[in-house]
């Protein structure tokens, strides 16, 4: 699910695992104590430390992946979902923008080319507006997610969700189709929720994800200061680096797609350029205004250039698809 940012604060180094190599590096007036080298989440090879953005540290890898570390403990990410729950999703303005008509278009027209119905399960459902898109597409479709304020929001709406860690809680039924819309920046086990989906679907089965593009337009412009470069997202993938992560779990490549572009956000983070924290509010009022593009006739020219964007994968999201065998 997506997130808010807040601060975190990062422990000693020396308390790290033990594949972080630290090494004393000047930083401004003050001397820190950096990691240099660390095990990659997705292929376990060596990654380097990268860049610095307020108190995070990110490594890239030989492969291309991009990663926080350290990694967040689980009582921190249930704690964190939950604030984000009871702040965020719950948020009236962020309601209005999440069930509004347009917000699973792209997703729900990209499921289309390969399936037209099924059983579909959504991990990382927040407030369920993609299980009611899909419900509404005709697919038997319901969802889960660690955060019980935003689940308990869209329980409310009549949708079928519930509030599970599919790595620790029982789901014994089998899908068509899972799906796991901008999740996996998420996860501090990418590689291993990934599996776990696998494992959830029927053979032939169909995993979509969408994650947010590192080599996308925003990227291309403001680099490490688009909002999206930030403690909630833990993991960096280039489409490039999306499919290997899919294919080394064990499923096969489909297609791909880029979407999403948004020169308000841009100019915002722009003009920002790490000096803070984005606050809720900052988040709300960016949202109410990127809903009054959406419905007004400027959004007609967003889609054609996203379109353009596209044909060079450059959109700000990648969306996949992959098969079980």
């Amino acid at each position: 699910m997506p997130s808010v940012s807040q601060e975190r604060s990062t422990p000693n180094l020396l308390q790290r695992a033990d594949s972080a190599c630290p090494v004393q590096e000047e930083a401004g007036d003050t001397h820190v104590l950096r990691a240099t080298s660390m095990q990659c989440p997705v292929c376990a090879g060596a990654s380097s430390f990268a860049f610095r953005k307020l108190a995070e540290d990110y490594f890239r890898c030989h492969c291309g992946f991009v990663f926080i570390w350290p990694r967040p403990g689980e009582q921190y990410l249930q704690d964190r979902y939950r604030q984000d729950g009871e702040e965020y999703w719950s948020n009236e303005r962020v309601l209005k923008f999440t069930f509004s008509p347009s917000k699973s278009r792209r997703e729900i027209r990209f499921l289309r080319r390969f399936s037209s119905g099924g059983k579909l399960l959504d991990i990382g459902c927040s407030t369920g507006s993609f299980v009611r898109a899909a419900l509404d597409a005709g697919f038997d479709a319901e969802g889960v997610d660690i955060s019980s304020p935003a689940i308990a929001c869209g329980k409310k709406l009549g949708l079928p969700l519930r509030c599970l860690d599919v790595l620790n809680d029982p789901l014994p039924d089998k899908y068509d189709i899972v799906s796991m819309w901008a999740t996996l920046e998420h996860l501090p086990d990418p590689m291993r929720h990934l599996k776990r989906a696998r494992e959830l679907l029927r053979p032939e089965g169909l995993l979509l994800v969408s994650v947010p593009n590192f080599a996308g337009v925003t990227q291309k412009l403001i680099g490490k200061w688009d909002r999206y470069v930030g403690a909630g997202h833990l993991n960096y993938f280039t489409p490039r680096v999306l499919r290997f992560t899919l294919e080394t779990c064990g499923l096969r490549y489909r297609a791909a797609t880029t979407y999403g572009f948004n020169p308000i956000v841009i100019a915002k983070d722009f003009r920002n350029r790490g000096r803070r924290e984005l606050a809720v509010s900052d988040l709300c009022g960016d949202i109410s205004i990127t809903l009054r593009v959406k419905e007004s006739p400027v959004i007609h020219l967003q889609r054609i250039f996203e379109g353009w964007l596209n044909i060079a994968s450059l959109g700000d999201v990648v969306a996949m698809c992959a098969s079980n065998g």
